[in-house]
């Protein structure tokens, strides 16, 4: 049998470990979970357990199948959904991993043992929709950065060093390839000021078009903002908000584990195909 592996983000005992190893014991998941600090590790760490593997094991057959997966940040819900269907390099649906302890019922199945008024979903869906709407403005301005810095990469603005380059490289090699880096440079330069791709005049129209679509009735009916914003500040507004609201001085780590338990005991395995963590489940099961 091939031992099956997921590299998360975070570190060794972060949220992404405590909540995955919860709900792989609860759903009957047979896969070591390895950290890797971050995503800009996840490929290497990926590659590097491959090979580990593949040199103590003799047999071919066992040879470990190794997923990653990551936060969509600001990456489109395409990106997303085509990872689900297809590779093993997977990318969470919502913003980050803490936007799946943020549905109201999992808040409310999490924190209902303290505070009774959250066994309301009513109660739990306002007080979410009320501590979200301090983010709708900046998260605004980040959904245009992130717009406009995707256009961007369609020029090439970099020098680069190729790779591989001789030590013995002459004074006429190293003349020659810089100012050929200089032209690439100017050229992309020119095709960029002729694009008006980066008008000033449209800053502003395009920052609205993203904050009036955030402050639509249809972004918070559809608990869109719960999904889309960015889950780390809102579990911190949340657990600002609890502790001056009942009077507590819960811990950070206390508190995610209040949310995980509500995640892993409100989660419906009967609709899983719904849910991120329903295909992740079949996903390293095989199914």
């Amino acid at each position: 049998m091939k031992q099956v592996y997921l590299i998360c983000e975070g570190e060794a005992n972060s949220l992404d470990s405590r909540l995955l190893k919860r709900f792989f014991a609860r759903q009957s998941v047979y896969a070591l979970i390895e950290s890797s600090g971050g995503d800009a590790q996840l490929g290497s760490i990926a590659t590097y357990i491959e090979k580990r593997e593949m040199l103590s094991s003799v047999d071919k057959k066992t040879q470990p199948i190794v997923f990653t997966i990551r936060d969509r940040n600001y990456d489109d819900l395409v990106t997303c959904r085509e990872s689900w269907n297809k590779g093993r390099t997977l990318v969470w649906c919502k913003h980050e991993i803490e936007n799946y302890l943020l549905e109201p019922k999992v808040v409310s199945q999490g924190l209902k043992r303290f505070d009774s008024r959250f066994a309301d979903l009513v109660f739990t869906k306002n007080l979410l929709d009320i501590i979200s709407q301090q983010f709708i403005e900046a998260h605004a301005g980040k959904l245009t950065f992130h717009k406009f810095q995707k256009k961007r990469l369609g020029f090439d603005l970099r020098l680069e060093l190729p790779k591989g380059v001789s030590s013995k490289t002459t004074r006429d090699y190293w003349i020659g390839l810089i100012r050929g880096e200089f032209r690439k440079l100017n050229n992309a330069a020119k095709l960029l000021s002729a694009s008006n791709a980066f008008d000033e005049q449209t800053v502003e129209t395009e920052y609205d078009l993203e904050l009036n679509t955030l402050r639509s009735s249809h972004f918070f009916e559809n608990e869109m903002h719960l999904n889309d914003l960015e889950g780390k500040e809102l579990l911190s507004a949340l657990i600002d908000h609890f502790n001056k609201d009942t009077g507590k001085n819960v811990e950070r780590d206390d508190f995610e584990e209040y949310l995980i338990s509500g995640f892993v005991d409100s989660y419906d395995a009967s609709n899983s195909e719904l849910h991120d963590f329903g295909k992740l489940e079949k996903r390293l099961k095989g199914e």
